[in-house]
Order: C-alpha cells, then structure tokens, then sequence
C-alpha cells in the first residue's frame, strides 16, 4: 500500500512598493523592502486537508495561518528577508524549512513542495529522578530541528504549541508530529529539577533523562563604569567544564533584566557550580559577563551582580569573491595582549571553562560585534580562504593567544583595532572565495567503507583534523596556483599519506596509503614527579606552511606522565611540543615562559612500522631525548605480554560516539570466596582516558606494569578494560581476550535503573541486597528467547545454554554497586545495569536467611524475577521495582547477626 503523504505547495509573488498617491510601482530604484506572498495548499493523495497549521518565524514570529477546507493559506510578509516556515497537520510529520523569497525571484511565481509523511510512531521518552521514579508536570520544549543538515533555531518567546509537552504522572512525554530525526536539541524544566538540554544523539531511542534536584540564582546586570542598571540584558547559565569534561551537560533558558537590571535563573543544579552568562541586546555595546557560581547555598537563592564593560561597535562585512555578494562568516573580537583589559577578558573564559563565542552575519553578510578601546583583533573564520595572507602572517605567540581564548585555531582572515575611545567608529570588509574542490578516492582495497579516516587540510590550508568514513572525500577551496599537503590517516589499518595536491589536479585523484609508525614517551618534572594533564602537540614540517609547522595532533598526558600517538605518517619532519595549560596565560604578558611550552624534539623522522619511544623525559631540560627506535608489532594483552597502547572507538547501539565515556586499565586482588568480603575489593586503575568528541580514545600503557597485572597467585583474566558511560552503565573486556589493541572497538547500550524494597513483619529488621559476581548481557532476540523459556518453567542454565553472551560483565570489576544495606521497608537502587541483561540478586539476614532472585533487564517492559528457592517470600514485581516480602526465621536472628559482625 502507498503511504499516504500531504504536499505544501508553496509560492511566493513579489509586490512592488507602491505610491500612495496612484498606487502605481514606484520606479526611482528606492532600496525599501520588498512585500512578499507566501501562498500554498497542504493536501494528501486523498484530497486537501484542512485546519493544517503554518507558521513563519525569525527571531519572532512573523506570520500563521490555517488551511481552510480546500487545504488552501495565504500569509503576506513586509519583508523578502529568509524566513522560517513550520508545517504541522495532525497525524503527520511535521516539516522545517527556511526559505529564501528573494532568492527564488522569477517571471513566474515559483512553487515549492513539500511531503509531510503519515506519522506512525511518536517521539517520546520519560523523565525520572534519581531514585528511579517518574517526574510529573516537566516541560520539555523543541528548541532546535534539522532539515537537510541544517539546523533552525526557535527562539524562546515563539509560541508554538506543537513544539512543547508536559510529562505524564509517570514521567512519560510525546511529541505529536515530530520524528527523533528532526531533532536537534530540548529543553527540559520543571519546579523541582534542574533545568537540561537533551542534544542530538539521544533520540535515536527512547529518550530516558535522569534530573537533579536544583536551585535559583538572583543577578543584577549594571555598566562597571557608571554603576547603573542595564534593562534588557540577556541571562543564562550553562556547565562548568573542568578539565575537558563537563560535569552535567545543561542549558538554562534565557530571560531578561528588568528596569532595574534584575533577572532571576531558576532550575539550576543544586550541587554543581554553574557559569551565569549576561549577553547584551540593545543598541549600546558591552561585552559580556559571564561568572562562576560555586555550590554555597544548596537550595538557597544566590545573589550574583555582573558588571558589563562599556564597549565600541565593530561592523564587519563579509564578501564573496567573484561574486561580491555575501557571506556566512563567525566573527571573534580579541583584545591583545597590550590591552589593559586582556587579561579581565580571557580569565572570564578560562576560569568559566567555556568557548568564545562569535557573531554570525546576518542574510547581507553583516556582523556588528562589540570590541574594547586599546588594541585588539577582530577575525573571521568563513567556508573559503581569505583574499589576503594575514592568517599565514600570525606569529607563534599570536597564535598561542588567540588559541588559548577561542578554543579554535581555523580563522580564515584576521584585522587588527586600536580605537582609542568609546566614540570611535570601526568598519571591515573581509573579502572571501570558496575556491575549487578535488575529489580523492583512496584504495577501496586498503579502506572499507565502514572504516574512518582522520584527513588534514581537506577543507582548507589551516583546516584541523576532520573524520570521515569510507575511501572517498573531498580537498576544497584550491586557490588558483595552489599546491597543497593533504594528510590522511587511517588509525584502524595503522596506514597513511602524506599527498601533494596542485590545484590543477585532475579530479577525483586516486591515493595508495603506507604503512604508519608510533610515537611514545613520558614527561616528568625536575623532581622526578609524574605530569599529568600536560599537552602534547604534533606538528608536521611542510614547505607549503608559512612557520614550516602544521599541527596534526594534541594528546594529554595520563596520570602516569605518558603519551601515546599513532597512525603517524611515515617519513615525515615531526616537531613534539609540550605544554603546561594551567601557566599557558603567562603568553599574554609577551614571549612564552620557559615552563609552559618546550620543544621536547625537533626534526624527528618516524618509519614505517616503526615504535619511537623518547623515553622519560624532563619537562624543560635542555637536552634532546634520544629515541629508541624499535619495530611497532601488534601485542596481546595476556598473562605474559601487554599493548604499549590500546586504542578504539566507543560507540552505542546505533553505531552512533559515545562522547565522554571514561576507559580504565584496571586489575584486582585475588578473592577469597565470600561475595560480602569480595564486595569491599578495590580494582587497581593502571591507566586511565576518556573518549573524545567522535567517541575515539587511547589508552597509553607502561610496559613495567605487568607485574601489577598479575600478581602471585594470579590467573589470566585478572585484570581487564573497563568502560563507564552516563546513562549507559558498564562495559568490561578482558585484556586476555583482546585481538587488536589498536582496533577495540565498545559497543555500549542504554542502562537500567533496578530499584525496590523488602519488608517483614518487623520493618526495623536489617537486610543486604547485593549483585552476584557475573553478569551475561544478551542481544534483544536471544533475551526474548530466554524469557519465554523461563516462562515455560525451563531452568535457566538450560535457556541460556543455547546462546552466546554478546558481553560479560562482573560487577566486583567493573564499578557497578556490588550491595547495599537496607532496613525493612526503606527503598533501594541499582544504577547503570545493562538493558538484555541476566544477572542474580542475593538477599541476606541476619538470621541467615538467604533469597537467590534471577532479573532480567529489558529495554521498555517489566523485569521479569525468578526465585530460585523454595519458600514462602511473596514477590510482586512492577517495572523495575521489586518489592519482596521475607518472613525470617526470628529465633536464629541472634545467633545469625553475631556471625555475620564477626565475618564483617
């Protein structure tokens, strides 16, 4: 059967202003706007459909309609400016898009079609708290959605119902209309939890968000110099990063200081520290004040006063060679060095932990951005290369600087300022060119098309590392003339090249890629102290680069001092920085100190299949490490041998980084046999990473830490890779088993929260709830197999026996809550056990009374609980609550609790 879909036809008819006297055209080429028409019809293959909803928006709504029974609207607009359109029709798709009226001028007014497919699932989820229990009255509000990669913004104060929900007495939520495709980014608030941001990546499955207790923070906006309150100021608080992981990913709403500067955030974290932004929006410039709040108050109100600082407009035209019409450019102001106000300026951002934010211009490639009277820049970074050399030009220490503030080094053009007050008035016009494109296919016998390559300089000369699957991608923005060094690396087939392209090349141009090599070492201080949390740059010689350098790689050093690259291309001039983050300031006050960044080796070549260790090396010395070189072969992590390096990607079930999962090396003692006793062993955490933004991470490890691995009496298996994810709980894998350490690729699934309680005649009486010490997770077919022969009264030893785990897991290894103790009647909670999952629960008392319950965990229905014992417990089990009824034998109670105080 077809399916059946509803078509917009929409056209756009331009009006000419008009005289007010004749009506007639005017015709003296006056630059007011142009009126438009945006008409159309929602229909689907059974006919028109009426009471279909349009909405037009900005930054403010700008025009609605409603079909009438013919299917028909008709919106008039004062302006020819892009605009937002978003359809909704009941039981359909919704559907997004920006339109450009002026951009679609012809003799003909044209017709635009749109398909607004049946719906057949809607999009929802639940919110809980963090004792597992559902969250009613949230609000959760679509703040962003996708259409053809591109993303469209709604703004707060549009009101569109359509785009929010409420949850249900159970935390449940849908959407009507909206597909998890769609969806970019949701707000999610509510009067007891704090205010999140849910971003692309989680809807892909049922949404499920955990929400915390939160706060409020009263601030006062005023101009620093003056003292007065500033009505209109934008407010909002976002995470406080540290280090290079935020604590809890959040975005406040904004709101808005009244008269008297005021404005109040509430559905802040209680116990977290947050960044209060203000963001100027009126016709005067100030640059924005952002402050950390630390946890003081718990749930009380914290008073903040942010003072703005009086600024000059600085007006930047973007352009498009060739063409000379605009461009889409962010524009950064920096205030340099010699500034007065430098170093106000960039502590706001290092100590709020957050990233520069830029301007972006508007539909006439303009961007006004405010900038402080003294010295400073204004830069761009726009889809093309600059029409003058002012990038290249930059010295080392500007580089450092403007790096260290925006977090980015890819500007395509910068312009440097020096107003000297407030009344002085700035004006650029930057002039940019997409250039030409060349297509490269590197051998489909070297690349799968499931693999990724990391490529450098592909979007441009200063462009950064950039991933991309399969053998095929694009070098873009060829200068005419130009001869260019694209690097490709494919870290999973620990292969590269380094390819000279001329702008002529013809297209697409074929590529063999060559063996790579490795690069090890270790940092330490004067004193023979480890460094961790240093930054290793890799940078590569090339005679297209104006500073002959070109930064390929950044890598931070674990707790052990070391630092592991690979897939580095061979026969290459590397240089090997170091630099120490937390003194990286004293940059701003002239030439680097001698502490925050050092050469640690320069002019280094690395082979094919070739290890380079610098060995243990003092931050600063003036003497070069001598390199041992050695043979780079593949090792096993076993009883008798270890990897120098384990390295992969950690993904979910769709495939899709796992961004911020922490990867430990860890081992443990021998156990002794006793769960209670075990349940108090610590594992041992050799090496530590976490994965970055694409999910990828590397693991470096010593060599000398095999015999911590396996210490006397040890066995193989005692020690293991183990993976922690927010929301995704636990995966383990036994260094024994591993077959490629450079390839280890974790496929994590959403976790389960198990909660419940136990009761008795006497509800003061004291039990233990405790994990068994395995745990087989299964794939959703097999885990629907084994219920249904558990159902049929099948042991599961003979259910389970007809498949295979698609992972193991063993609770007193890999970090998941071995026990809790709890007194009759007072609930408790098991976080982070893997969905498909068959694992025991063992309850103990004091009169030495024993339940066994299997549980499996399933992705949306029940848990479904065995008793293995016979006896007359009752168990009534709802969702993922147990709640289990134990009659203890009372006159063995004493006798039993001594015994377990002195097992204890």
């Amino acid at each position: 059967m077809l399916e059946i879909l509803a078509v917009v036809w929409l056209s756009f008819v331009s009006l000419l202003p008009q005289t007010p006297e004749t009506g007639e055209p005017m015709s003296d080429g006056s630059p007011a706007a142009t009126a438009v028409t945006i008409q159309g019809e929602v229909a689907s293959t059974d006919g028109p459909i009426a009471g279909a909803k349009v909405f037009l928006f900005r930054e403010q709504m700008v025009g609605q309609s409603e079909t009438g029974v013919d299917g028909k609207f008709k919106i008039e607009l004062d302006s020819d400016a892009a605009v937002n359109v978003f359809v909704f029709a009941a039981g359909r798709v919704s559907h997004v898009q920006t339109l450009a009226p002026k951009q679609q001028a012809a003799p003909k007014a044209p017709s635009l079609e749109f398909t607004l497919a049946k719906e057949k699932k809607a999009f929802g989820g639940r919110i809980i708290d963090y004792q597992g229990m559902g969250v009613a009255d949230a609000k959760l509000r679509i703040s962003t959605l996708v259409h053809n990669g591109e993303t469209i913004a709604f703004a707060s104060n549009l009101e569109i119902e359509h785009l929010e929900t409420v949850t249900d007495k159970n935390g449940a939520f849908q959407f009507a209309g909206i597909q998890s495709a769609m969806v970019a980014s949701i707000n999610v608030t509510g009067d007891d939890i704090a205010s999140a941001t849910l971003n692309a990546g989680s809807f892909t499955r049922e949404i499920v968000l955990v929400a915390g207790p939160c706060r409020s923070v009263k601030c006062q906006v005023v101009d620093r110099v003056s003292g007065k309150p500033i009505p209109n100021v934008r407010g909002g608080a976002s995470q406080v990063v540290l280090g290079f992981q935020a604590v809890q990913p959040f975005q406040s709403p904004a709101v808005y200081s009244d008269a008297n500067g005021e404005f109040e955030l509430k559905g802040l974290p209680a116990f977290q520290p947050v960044n209060v932004v203000a963001e100027p929006t009126g016709d005067k410039p100030y640059l924005r004040s952002m402050k950390q709040v630390p946890i003081e108050n718990g749930f009380d109100v914290t008073q903040v006063r942010l003072e703005l600082e009086p600024a000059v407009w600085s007006v930047c035209k973007v352009r498009e060679f060739g063409s000379d019409g605009p461009a889409v450019a962010e524009v950064f102001y920096f205030p340099t060095p010699g500034n007065e106000k430098n170093q106000t300026f960039v502590e706001s951002f290092l100590v709020g932990g957050q990233r520069l934010a830029g301007k972006i211009t508007d539909s006439d490639g303009v961007a006004k951005i405010a900038a402080l009277p003294g010295p400073g820049a204004i830069a761009i970074a726009a889809a093309g290369f600059p029409a003058n050399e002012s990038v290249n030009k930059l010295t080392e220490e500007q580089r450092a600087m403007l790096f260290q503030v925006a977090q980015r080094d890819d500007f395509t053009a910068i312009e440097w300022i020096d107003p000297k007050t407030l009344d002085d008035k700035i004006e650029f016009d930057f002039l940019v060119s997409k250039g030409r494109s060349i297509d490269i296919a590197v051998s489909e016998k070297q690349v799968s098309p499931n693999d990724h390559l990391v490529v450098h300089r592909a979007k441009s000369k200063t462009s950064r590392a950039e991933h991309v699957t399969g053998a095929k991608f694009s070098a873009q923005q060829f200068q005419p003339g130009e001869t260019r060094v694209v690097l490709i690396q494919a870290p999973q087939k620990k292969m590269g090249a380094a390819v000279e392209i001329k702008a002529e090349a013809d297209s697409p141009l074929s590529v063999e890629l060559r063996p790579t090599g490795s690069l090890t070492g270790q940092i330490v201080d004067s004193d023979g102290r480890l460094q961790q949390g240093l930054v290793v740059e890799i940078a590569v010689a090339g005679s297209d680069v104006e500073d002959n350098f070109y930064d390929v790689m950044r890598i931070i050093t674990d707790a052990n001092g070391r630092y592991n690259a690979q897939s580095l291309i061979a026969d290459l001039e590397y240089r090997i920085s170091a630099v120490r983050l937390t003194q990286n300031r004293q940059m701003m006050d002239g030439a680097p100190q001698v502490d925050s960044r050092w050469v640690v080796a320069e002019s280094l070549q690395i082979n094919e299949n070739e290890l380079v260790d610098l060995g243990a090396v003092e931050f600063g010395a003036s003497e070069r490490p001598k390199p041992e070189r050695r043979r780079d072969i593949e090792t096993v992590a076993s009883e008798s041998s270890m990897p120098t390096l384990i390295s992969g990607k950690i993904v979910n079930t769709d495939d899709e980084p796992v961004v911020g999962a922490t990867i430990s090396f860890n081992t443990w003692p021998e156990r002794t046999g006793d769960m209670f006793k075990d349940g108090k062993l610590k594992p041992i955490v050799l090496a530590e990473s976490r994965s970055d933004a694409d999910g990828y991470f590397q693991l470096p490890l010593d060599s000398k830490l095999e015999k911590k691995v396996s210490p006397a009496g040890g066995r193989a298996g005692s020690s293991a890779i183990v993976v922690v994810a927010d929301k995704r709980g636990t995966v383990q894998v036994a260094t024994s088993g591993i077959e490629n350490a450079r390839n280890l690729n974790v496929q994590m699934n959403r976790d389960k929260v198990v909660r419940g309680k136990i009761t008795s005649s006497q509800d003061e009486q004291e039990f233990r709830v405790e994990i068994g010490q395995k745990m087989d997770v299964y794939d959703g077919a097999a885990i629907q197999k084994i219920i249904e022969g558990l159902r049929a009264g099948k042991s599961l030893q003979a259910v389970t026996g007809n498949f295979e785990p698609i992972a193991k897991l063993d609770p007193l290894r890999g970090g998941l809550p071995l026990g809790v103790d709890v007194v009759g009647s007072e609930p408790f909670l098991f976080r982070g056990i893997p969905i498909n999952a068959i694992f025991e629960l063992h309850v103990f008392h004091d009169s030495a009374l024993q339940k066994t319950i299997t549980v499996v965990s399933r992705p949306h229905a029940a848990i479904e609980i065995k008793l293995l014992e016979d006896s007359t417990a009752v168990g009534e089990f709802h969702g993922s609550r147990i709640n289990l009824k134990l009659e203890p034998d009372l006159e063995k109670a004493a006798d039993g609790a001594s015994s377990k105080e002195s097992s204890r």
